[in-house]
C-alpha cells in the first residue's frame, strides 16, 4: 500500500506546481473561473497551507491540460528562460504534459536518450516513471565518463561533438528509441541530428520530442518529430 499513498501524494503535490503555473499568466478569480475551486482554496494550495485532496488535485490537472492554452504560454517562457527546466517544479510539469500526451509512443519504444543540457531533467524524470533505460549524450568538453565513445553531429553549418559511456553501440543496437531534442541545438538540425544517431547508434527507429515547433522553426515534414508545443505550417503532429 505504500507505493500508493507516495504516488497519490507526488500527485496532489504536482497538482500545487500546476496552479504555480496558471498563477504566472492567471489571477486567483480567473484560476478559479478556469478550475471551479473556490478562490479561498486556490489561495491555500498556492501559499502551501494546506495540499489539494486527491479528488481536487485531480481536477485542477485534468483543467490544466485541456487547456493548450496555458501550456503554450507555459513552453514559450521555458524557451525564454531555459534554465527553468533545472527545476523540480518544471520537469514534473512538463513530464505531465508528455504522459498525458504521449502514452501511446512511450509504449513503443525501448530506451530514452537525453542530451546534457537544460532538458536532462526532463528525460531522466520520463525515464524513471516509464522504467526505461536512458542514454545520456554528453556535449564535449564536458563528459563525465573516463571511457567514454564520442562521435560528432554534424551538419553543413554546424558540427557538434558528444560523448557517452563505452558500450552503447552494442548496448541499444536495433532498438526503438525517444530523444528529447536538446535546446542548445538549432531545431532545423533536427532532420541531420536524427540520422547521425541512428547512424551511430544502428537503430531501428527514432522519434525525436521537441518541447516547441513554430513557424520558424525549419524541418522537413515528418512524423517521427513530435511537439509538445505549437505547430509549423505543415502541420506537424501536437
Amino acid at each position: 500500500m505504500r507505493p500508493k499513498r507516495e504516488n497519490l501524494y507526488d500527485k496532489r503535490v504536482v497538482s500545487t506546481y500546476v496552479l504555480d503555473v496558471m498563477h504566472n499568466f492567471y489571477s486567483y478569480k480567473e484560476i478559479s473561473m478556469l478550475t471551479g475551486i473556490p478562490i479561498s482554496m486556490i489561495s491555500r494550495y498556492l501559499r502551501r497551507k494546506t495540499l489539494p485532496s486527491e479528488k481536487m488535485a485531480n481536477k485542477i490537472i485534468k483543467k490544466f491540460l485541456q487547456n493548450k492554452n496555458i501550456i503554450e504560454r507555459f513552453i514559450t517562457l521555458l524557451q525564454e528562460e531555459p534554465d527553468l527546466l533545472y527545476t523540480q517544479k518544471v520537469s514534473e510539469i512538463i513530464n505531465l504534459v508528455i504522459l498525458n500526451n504521449y502514452a501511446e509512443l512511450l509504449s513503443n519504444i525501448d530506451f530514452i536518450i537525453g542530451f546534457n543540457d537544460p532538458t536532462i531533467l526532463i528525460a531522466t524524470k520520463l525515464s524513471e516513471r516509464e522504467q526505461k533505460d536512458i542514454l545520456i549524450l554528453h556535449f564535449v568538453p564536458i563528459v563525465p565518463y573516463l571511457n567514454a565513445d564520442c562521435f560528432s553531429l554534424t551538419s553543413s553549418r554546424f558540427i557538434f561533438y558528444v560523448c557517452a559511456k563505452r558500450g552503447y553501440r552494442t548496448r541499444y543496437r536495433s532498438l526503438r528509441a525517444l530523444l528529447l531534442y536538446p535546446l542548445i541545438i538549432p531545431i532545423e538540425l533536427a532532420n541531420d541530428i536524427k540520422t547521425r544517431i541512428i547512424q551511430e547508434l544502428r537503430l531501428s527507429a527514432l522519434k525525436i520530442l521537441i518541447l516547441s515547433c513554430m513557424d520558424k522553426n525549419k524541418i522537413t515534414e515528418n512524423r517521427d518529430f513530435i511537439c509538445i508545443s505549437g505547430r509549423d505550417d505543415r502541420g506537424f503532429k501536437h
